[in-house]
C-alpha cells in the first residue's frame, strides 16, 4: 500500500521515464514523507520552535469570532477530481462544502497557487445523486492553502465558487431533509461557537487591556478584570474620581471616530502633576502635538513616577455587533443601541522605560505649552464600570457570579 504522495510520485515519474525504471523506484524510496528521509532531515536541521515542522505549532484561535452562518455548510467526505490550470489531474476528497465555496483535502505532491482557478468534478456525488447538473464541472478559485496538523502528506484548499451552478446548494438542501443529518449539522456550529466562547472567556479573565465602549463622543462602559484593574485605578485623582471621561474629550474622540474611519490605532502618553493638593492629569496623543511639544511632554513626564504610555485602539461597531450587545441591555442597564464604537486601552510603557524618552533633544519651549494637554477637573459623564470575575462567590450554595458593577466613584479593592 502507498500513500497519496507516493501514488502521485509514481504516476509523475512513470510519465517522465516511460515505464517502471530504477529512477521511478528511487523516487518512491525518497519521497519527502518517507520515514527515513524525515529522520535524516530532522537530525540535520536544527529544531526551532518557530519552524513549520515544530511539534509546538498549534492551530490559532481567532477571538471575537462568532459563527453565524448565512448559508448551510455540510461536512462530507466525497471523492472529487480537480483539474489544475496546468492540465494536471488531482484525486481529492471534500472536507466540507457550501453553496458559495468548498474545502478540499488534496495530496501535497502537486503545486497549488493562491488565486488560481480549478475545475472540480464531483465524481462520487455524480454516481449517488440524480440532481441535474451534478455531472458538470464547477469552477472554484483557491483563496487559501492550509497545512494539515495530523498528516504531512495532505493539504487543504479553501475555495470560492465561480460557476453560476446551484447544484451544490440543492444537494445540501436535499441532504438536510433528514432529521439526524440536520441535527448533526446544527451541532457542528454549536461546538465551534462553544469552543471559541470558551477561549474568549479565559482570555477576557486574564487580559491586561481595558475594553471600552463609546456612544459617539461619550465613554459609556469599561470592562474591568482582576488583571486590568491597575489601568482603571490609574485614572483616578486624589478625590477617587475617575478621569477617563476627560481623557476621551470631544476633540480627541472626533479624531478617533471620524466618519468613514472603521478603526484607528494611536499611542497615548500620560503623567500626573501635584499642584496645591490636587492631582492633575496630562495626556497627549501623537497627532495632537508638534514635534517640539512631544519632546517637551516626554522630558517633563518621563521624569515622574506616574509616567505611562498606552496604545489606544478604537473600532466602529457593526450592525450585527450592536444587535449582539442589545441582548445584554438589561443586565448592563444601558441602552446598547446607542453604542457606536469599542476601544482597547493597553499599557505599553511605564517608569522602567522612561529613560528612553529622555534621550531625545529637549526643546526650548516653556512648560506652559503643556497646559493644552491638561484634563478638566469636572466630569460631565460617568461611565459604567463592569467588573468581570469568573470565580465562584458562594461555592457552598452553588452560585457563580460572573460579573458585577463597580461604582464610577469608587474602585473595588
Amino acid at each position: 500500500m502507498v500513500d497519496d504522495v507516493a501514488f502521485n510520485a509514481y504516476h509523475k515519474n512513470i510519465q517522465k521515464f516511460g515505464g517502471y525504471t530504477e529512477g521511478v523506484w528511487l523516487a518512491l524510496c525518497n519521497t519527502r514523507n518517507n520515514f527515513r528521509v524525515m529522520q535524516q532531515r530532522g537530525n540535520n536541521q536544527p529544531k526551532e520552535i518557530t519552524s513549520a515542522n515544530s511539534p509546538f505549532e498549534v492551530e490559532p484561535v481567532t477571538l471575537g469570532y462568532d459563527l453565524k452562518r448565512q448559508e448551510n455548510r455540510l461536512k462530507i467526505s466525497s471523492q472529487v477530481e480537480i483539474h489544475l490550470p496546468n492540465d494536471q489531474l488531482v484525486h481529492a476528497v471534500t472536507a466540507d462544502i457550501s453553496p458559495s465555496g468548498a474545502r478540499f483535502k488534496v495530496p501535497t505532491a502537486f503545486n497549488y497557487k493562491l488565486g488560481e482557478v480549478i475545475d472540480v468534478h464531483y465524481v462520487e456525488l455524480a454516481k449517488t445523486s440524480a440532481l441535474d447538473g451534478i455531472h458538470q464541472k464547477i469552477q472554484y478559485r483557491v483563496v487559501g492553502i492550509d497545512e494539515s496538523y495530523e498528516n504531512d502528506a495532505v493539504k487543504f484548499l479553501r475555495s470560492v465558487r465561480l460557476s453560476q451552478s446551484d447544484v451544490i446548494e440543492r444537494f445540501i438542501q436535499q441532504s438536510l431533509v433528514d432529521e439526524s443529518q440536520r441535527a448533526k449539522h446544527d451541532n457542528q456550529d454549536k461546538i465551534i461557537r462553544a469552543r471559541t466562547r470558551g477561549f474568549e472567556h479565559t482570555y477576557l479573565k486574564h487580559t491586561c487591556n481595558l475594553p471600552l465602549f463609546f456612544s459617539g463622543n461619550e465613554l459609556k462602559l469599561a470592562l474591568m478584570t482582576e488583571n486590568n484593574q491597575p489601568i482603571w485605578q490609574y485614572w483616578h485623582d486624589e478625590r477617587n474620581q475617575q478621569t477617563l471621561d476627560s481623557l476621551f474629550h470631544p476633540e480627541r474622540m472626533d479624531m478617533l471616530t471620524r466618519p468613514g474611519l472603521k478603526g484607528s490605532n494611536n499611542v497615548l502618553y500620560a503623567f500626573t502633576h501635584e499642584h496645591q493638593g490636587k492631582q492633575l492629569f496630562f495626556s497627549m496623543m501623537m497627532p495632537e502635538a508638534t514635534r517640539e511639544q512631544r519632546q517637551l511632554f516626554w522630558h517633563v513626564g518621563a521624569k515622574r513616577a506616574s509616567w505611562k504610555a498606552f496604545r489606544l485602539s478604537v473600532f466602529e461597531l457593526s450592525d450585527k455587533e450592536r444587535e449582539a450587545l442589545a441582548q445584554h441591555s438589561t443586565e448592563l442597564n444601558l441602552d446598547t443601541q446607542s453604542l457606536t464604537h469599542c476601544g482597547m486601552l493597553q499599557e505599553i510603557a511605564d517608569t522602567n522605560s522612561a529613560r528612553d524618552y529622555l534621550l531625545t533633544e529637549k526643546p526650548r519651549l516653556a512648560s506652559k505649552e503643556l497646559n493644552k494637554f491638561r484634563h478638566a477637573r469636572k466630569s460631565a459623564n460617568q461611565p459604567i464600570c463592569l467588573y468581570f470575575d469568573a470565580q465562584s462567590r458562594a461555592k457552598s450554595q452553588g452560585i457563580n457570579s460572573a460579573h458585577h458593577y463597580c461604582s464610577p466613584l469608587t474602585t473595588r479593592k
